[in-house]
Formats: C-alpha cells, sequence, structure tokens
C-alpha cells in the first residue's frame, strides 16, 4: 500500500511540474517561481457616485475618444483591452470619471488608467477664463476640450502594437543586462507613463529597470527600455535616503 502511495505522489508530483514547465515555456517566467515579467497586478476600484446610467455614458465617450486618440479600430480595442473597472469621484473641482483598465500586447500585460472630469462645481474657481459649464454634466464635446486644454481630464494615446521588440520574458531581461551593461539590472514594472522622461508618455510600452550595484554604498540602478524600439536608458542613482 504504501508504494502504491509513493507511486501516486511521485505520479502527481510530475504532472504538476510538467505542466508547470509548459506554462514556463508558453509565458516564458510568468509561472513557476518567476515573476518577474507578470507585471500587471488586480485593477483597482474606488467607488462610483454616478448612477450606472451615467457611468455606461461616460464608458461609452472614454471609448470613443480613445479610439479616436490612437486610430483605434473597434476589433483592436476588442482584442487588446481585456479588462476594466469604472469609478467616479466627487471632489472640489466637481465630479470625475475613472476607468482602470489592463492593456495587453503581445505577450506582457500592462494597467492603464485615464481619467477626466464630467461635471464642475460653480465654486470651483480655477479656469474661470474659460467658458465651461458649471453644475451641468459634459457631453463629448465639452469633454473632448477639456482634455485638449488639460483641464483635469486625460485620455491616454497608444501606439497600435501587435508585437514587442523582444519575444519573450528571457529575451527582454537579457536585452536590458547587454544595453545597460550591468547584470543586476532588472525588469521592474510595465507602463506607457515613465517618470522623469519628457515626454511623459509618447504612446510606446516601457518597462522601468531597477537594481542594485552596491548596497553599502547606496548605489542602486534606475532606468527604461522602449518595448517598440528597444531604446534603453539606464543610470547610477541612490537606493535610498540614508
Amino acid at each position: 500500500m504504501k508504494s502504491i502511495k509513493l507511486i501516486l505522489s511521485i505520479t502527481i508530483t510530475t504532472l504538476l511540474l510538467t505542466a508547470c514547465n509548459k506554462e514556463t515555456v508558453e509565458k516564458d517566467g510568468e509561472k513557476c517561481g518567476n515573476n518577474e515579467c507578470t507585471f500587471s497586478s488586480p485593477i483597482p476600484s474606488f467607488g462610483n457616485v454616478l448612477t450606472q446610467s451615467k457611468q455606461d455614458e461616460y464608458h461609452g465617450i472614454w471609448k470613443a475618444i480613445l479610439m479616436d486618440k490612437s486610430n483605434m479600430s473597434a476589433s483592436y480595442f476588442d482584442t487588446h483591452i481585456i479588462d476594466h473597472k469604472i469609478s467616479s469621484s466627487e471632489w472640489n473641482a466637481g465630479t470625475s470619471f475613472e476607468i482602470n483598465y489592463i492593456m495587453r500586447i503581445d505577450w506582457m500585460t500592462i494597467n492603464c488608467s485615464d481619467k477626466f472630469l464630467v461635471k464642475m462645481n460653480s465654486s470651483y474657481e480655477a479656469y474661470g477664463y474659460m467658458n465651461i459649464p458649471r453644475d451641468v454634466y459634459f457631453d463629448q464635446p465639452r469633454i473632448e476640450s477639456n482634455i485638449d486644454a488639460k483641464v483635469n481630464s486625460e485620455i491616454s494615446s497608444y501606439n497600435l502594437l501587435e508585437q514587442l521588440k523582444y519575444s519573450n520574458c528571457s529575451d527582454l531581461k537579457t536585452a536590458i543586462k547587454d544595453s545597460s551593461g550591468y547584470d543586476v539590472a532588472k525588469p521592474a514594472n510595465a507602463t506607457y507613463y515613465v517618470p522623469g522622461k519628457i515626454p511623459r508618455e509618447d504612446g510606446d510600452p516601457y518597462v522601468l529597470i531597477k537594481g542594485t550595484v552596491n548596497q553599502q554604498e547606496n548605489k542602486c540602478l534606475n532606468g527604461q527600455i522602449n518595448l517598440n524600439t528597444g531604446e534603453c536608458n539606464v543610470w547610477e542613482d541612490a537606493c535610498g535616503v540614508n
């Protein structure tokens, strides 16, 4: 009986390892303990003050503007924006609509977010020089005008990629090390928004780069690599404030 149990245990373990190895080959490190290229996280939601009808209306407006700004087809939208959550909130300026979503490009998923005002309070003194209606819900032309003027409103614009510069996570990590010249340089996060870069967004996806050169000397790495062009920028920086 013990030998039968041992054989069953070995068989099950072998099957689990085989399945895991298959996923590792298919997703290149996204499973089986190597998650360096699993960048997307659960989509946040912060509650809603809008009715369901208004949420649906502004979701449709967001989708229309997003597709227009990126010259995106409905097919591309459906294929690449794979999940989303809607939030809305009231603050001193008025009411804002926010959508957090996941963009899938090739083998990588990236958390994204857009937000825009849907109503401005009459008590809000900013932008008084603009002819913005107050205490009423905005239509699409007004939202587009606010986005153009950066009136607490922004919707992303994307370069419509089907494939990344690198065919898998392993190729990406090799490129980071080769381009940076640091063996300790590693992928940290996938994003369209790159802090410190001008412009912060250019429509291409990036992976931020981190690494520790010498912890005792407070030397670490920061940088980013463009997943479309392969352009890489890495520099030494302090690990933290001593």
